[in-house]
């Protein structure tokens, strides 16, 4: 046997020695890095979108975070993340939000073994993965199926095509730390387009959103915004008058009307006078876009408009589209008049027209008597000037005219191609003066299709399953039969 220890040198034991110290060395490391691990973060997120990371603006907001908050997942960790192949993209997120904030304690219920925990929260329909936020005395369910954006492959299966798991935790997070709710008044009751996706981003985005009928003459008191989407009926000038006072709001203000009109609207006499009274009209026909990049699934009615107000545009992508399909022409009827103003923010290109709703079959872009640019969306202002100062606005309402409310549909505001979502609510946070917003786009989570014809697959299979092994077994022949007669 070897020995162990030269007396002389006393080399072999000091190797021995060594490499124990620096065994022990790295077992306490790595025992110490498990430790701080399970609360602070110490991952690094290598994927091109930070999958498994969040926003700094995220991370921003959760470590100032003074008021405890809860985020319970309605199931055990391994149920949870094995549910679902993306599951464990969310349940890192989460485990994020607890470590970059003392404030936030996550918590994993075995639901299915305790029958009372629904019992906690009567006013919610519950269900094994769901997740409660909860803070401040307030609660907010965020069901499995929200922390995904869906759509459907070339076979009409329905997938998974983003993950919102930062953007869903983080507005339950703002909804139950926030001081202040506004309620956003959507009116029904004269044939109103209902908008499920719209309400729902405003729910998302912590908007007290309630349905109301403007023939009952009230109004939620947290109300900050009115959504009339296209009434194919009339309002009553009792209607117009409850309007009118909302907006004006004894003298305070700081009250918005969102109008979208739609072509299958009829004459609306008494709503446009008071349309008109804010200084825009809404027209005949529909508006159509010539330029093949400037619409969407070539359709011409489907138009891209461009941003022209400065101040919303820098609110988002700028290279992000915003579309406004199936949309009749409006018509800004003055700039300035007494103390009412009128402002474009969205506009149609210089290659778009109106096609009138009288149009017979042979109806061609020629034909059009109105071509662009004009406006796709529209703000009227109504400034309260300060009586000492006649140059400071104290206060304003607005009401935003679109003549599409096909802008507000799923398929455009749940589409990442296009910036409607993050736009709209963009604006609406601003007129309603809200600081405690951060905007998170969802993150691609599904691999990038490789768009291929058949000729070329079959040339890369051929590549890789022949030729790149032949190619490596003759280099790697040559190199033994070289150094086997060196």
């Amino acid at each position: 046997m070897k020995k162990i220890f030269n007396r002389k040198t006393g080399v072999q034991s000091v190797y021995l020695i060594a490499g124990a110290l620096a065994l022990l060395l790295v077992m306490l490391l790595n025992i110490a890095a498990g430790a701080i691990a399970e609360r602070y973060p110490l991952t690094f997120d290598l994927t091109s979108d930070g999958l498994f990371g969040l926003s700094d603006e995220t991370v921003s907001y959760i470590e100032t975070l003074q008021d405890p908050v809860t985020i319970q997942v309605l199931a055990t960790e391994d149920v949870f993340e094995n549910n679902s192949t993306y599951n464990a993209q969310a349940s890192e997120i989460m485990r994020q939000f607890e470590k970059y904030s003392d404030a936030v304690d996550l918590v994993y219920v075995d639901y299915v073994s305790d029958p009372t925990f629904a019992s906690k929260y009567p006013d919610m329909s519950l269900k094994q993965g769901d997740i409660i936020v909860s803070g401040n005395g307030r609660d907010r369910q965020v069901k499995t199926e929200e922390l995904f954006n869906y759509t459907y492959d070339s076979n009409g299966n329905l997938t998974i095509a983003s993950s919102r798991a930062e953007e869903a935790i983080l507005s339950a997070v703002l909804y139950v730390t926030s001081d202040t709710i506004p309620g956003v008044a959507v009116v029904s009751g004269h044939g109103e387009t209902s908008a499920s996706a719209f309400t729902k981003l405003l729910s998302t985005n912590n908007y007290n959103v309630e349905e109301v009928n403007l023939l009952t003459g009230s109004l939620p008191e947290d109300a900050q915004v009115i959504a009339l989407l296209t009434p194919t009926t009339d309002l009553s000038p009792e209607e117009i008058e409850l309007l009118d006072a909302f907006l004006k709001n004894n003298g305070e203000y700081g009250r918005t009307l969102l109008y979208c009109a739609s072509p299958e609207q009829a004459a609306l006499p008494n709503l446009e006078a008071f349309l008109a009274e804010w200084g825009v009209a809404v027209g005949d026909g529909l508006v159509f876009e010539t330029d093949p990049n400037r619409v969407y699934s070539t359709q011409p009615f489907y138009a891209i408009a461009d941003y022209v107000n400065e101040t919303y545009a820098a609110m988002v992508d700028t290279d992000v589209p915003m579309l406004v399909p199936v949309s009749r022409p409006l018509e800004i009827l003055f700039t300035q008049q007494e103390s009412y103003y009128t402002d474009t923010l969205l506009e149609f290109g210089a290659s778009s027209g109106v096609r009138p709703s009288d149009a017979g079959e042979g109806f061609t872009s020629d034909d059009a008597t109105r071509t662009g640019p004009m406006p796709a969306l529209v703000q009227c202002s109504y400034r309260a000037y300060d009586s000492q100062n006649a140059s400071v606005v104290k206060a304003s309402s607005s009401v935003l005219v679109s003549g599409s409310v096909e802008m507000l549909a799923s398929y455009v505001l749940n589409n990442n191609s296009f910036a409607n979502a993050q736009y709209l609510t963009s604006v609406l946070n601003s007129l309603c003066e809200r600081t405690d917003t951060i905007a998170v786009t969802p993150k691609t989570i599904a691999g990038k299709a490789l768009n291929i014809t058949q000729a070329q697959a079959d040339t890369l299979g051929n590549l890789f399953v022949f030729v790149i092994p032949l190619v490596t077994l003759a280099l790697g022949a040559f190199v033994w039969l070289s150094r086997r007669h060196k």
